[in-house]
């Protein structure tokens, strides 16, 4: 599933897809007061990348069976 899931992603971005690429902050909260204490950037795994992929991969396969069998009904955004 990972290799199938870098090469759909290597080919979208090829074909111009859009990389937003923000970095993340998470928290740490203080248990007593809750309120935060530390702050840190959030690591982007590979395993984020491919439930991102597949995720993509969804929809882009339930946005095609309205667009074929939604007889005009469906809205895409």
């Amino acid at each position: 599933m990972h290799s199938v899931a870098m090469n759909r992603r290597k080919m979208r971005f090829a074909n111009g897809a859009l990389a937003l690429n923000r970095t993340k902050v998470v928290f740490r909260m203080d248990m007593e007061t809750n309120e935060p204490f530390q702050a840190a950037a959030y690591p982007i795994k590979d395993s984020n990348r491919l439930v991102e992929e597949y995720m993509l991969l969804a929809n882009y396969l339930v946005a095609e069976r309205l667009i074929t069998h939604g007889k005009g009904l469906g809205t895409l955004r």
